[in-house]
């Protein structure tokens, strides 16, 4: 009896083991195609991801910064404003020269008053005499080009997408300099052209007469140059305001402290024929008469040797490279 009923119980129990046998089994089976459906992955690559970001697109990309601010235009506007404002102030000048030439007071002996060539002289500088006012302010703009963009923290970004630093802050540059150096071309011509509108016949001259495109051309050279020394302060300060502090105190305080004390100590004076500015009037002089002389003596006279005009560039052209490579070794050092 016990025997019949435990062969059902048998069979009971190997129909029950054999759906969870076949559940296993489909469970099994179910996995596997679940993951031959999930074994193919899509891999995403964007239409970017090959392009590297080389030296024209940085360029591209600085000179859309630099155009997209007000700051360029204001500053810019003001630097052409002053170029052009005080060649018409200086048309003032130039017109008296003419009529005391004309008009000699009475009195005064023949020969002993300015000539109708000394006027005309005089007026050949008239295309740049207003850069020595406008400098101040393009080497205010260029330091805030490169200081504004620390201030803000967009440097971060500009580093992000050239991490090796320097071709951004090169590109940054070049275009800078180019921009300036249009503006400030731009400006001297205006200059010229106001010039010859505002004064006699007489002393009208061209743009091919004597050193007048020489000068044009050296001065818009000087504005390059103190726009380089501008950028390398900014690298150097990282701040706007204390690199246009610095520029000013170098370009107008330090010649006048120069001509205070250049009169009582002998060296003084010899250094400050080095300024920046004092080399930028020798760069522009019509005349190498006109131009300021260096401290190197003459052989049996007190009088300083007179520079030249190109020697005067070099010297520029040094000083301006020391501080913005000075600067470039900063950015490259210290962190953003």
């Amino acid at each position: 009896m016990s025997h019949s009923l435990s062969a059902p119980q048998n069979r009971a129990a190997g129909e029950g083991s054999a759906p969870r046998h076949a559940v296993e089994t489909n469970g099994a089976q179910g996995g596997s195609a679940t993951d031959e459906r999930r074994a193919p992955v899509r891999e995403f690559s964007s239409r970017f991801s090959g392009n590297k970001v080389g030296f024209g697109k940085l360029v591209k990309s600085e000179f859309i910064k630099i155009t997209s601010l007000r700051s360029t235009y204001w500053l810019l506007g003001i630097a052409f404003a002053l170029t052009v404002g005080f060649a018409a102030l200086f048309t003032i000048a130039v017109n008296s020269t003419v009529d005391s030439v004309k008009n000699p007071p009475e009195g005064m002996p023949p020969g002993m008053g300015s000539t109708m060539d000394a006027a005309r002289e005089v007026a050949m500088h008239l295309p740049i005499v207003g850069a020595f006012f406008s400098i101040l302010v393009f080497g205010a703009w260029a330091v805030t080009t490169i200081a504004g963009e620390y201030g803000t923290g967009m440097i971060r970004s500009t580093m992000t997408a050239a991490p090796k630093r320097w071709p951004a802050l090169l590109a940054k540059l070049l275009v800078t300099l180019l921009v300036a150096a249009v503006v400030a071309f731009l400006a001297f011509l205006a200059s010229y052209g106001l010039g010859q509108v505002m004064t006699p016949s007489e002393v009208h001259f061209g743009l091919g007469d004597g050193n007048v495109m020489r000068s044009i051309l050296m001065t818009v050279l000087y504005v390059v140059l103190v726009v380089l020394m501008g950028f390398g302060l900014g690298l150097l300060t990282r701040n706007a305001a204390g690199g246009i502090v610095t520029i000013v105190g170098i370009l107008f305080a330090l010649p006048l402290i120069s001509g205070i004390f250049g009169g009582m100590v002998d060296w003084v004076g010899d250094a400050a024929r080095f300024l920046p500015s004092n080399l930028g009037q020798t760069m522009g002089a019509v005349t190498d008469a006109a131009a300021p002389n260096t401290g190197a003596e003459s052989a049996g006279s007190n009088t300083p040797t007179p520079i030249k005009w190109n020697e005067a560039a070099l010297w520029l052209a040094l000083e301006s490279g020391v501080i913005w490579l000075l600067g470039m070794i900063t950015a490259q050092k210290r962190d953003v």
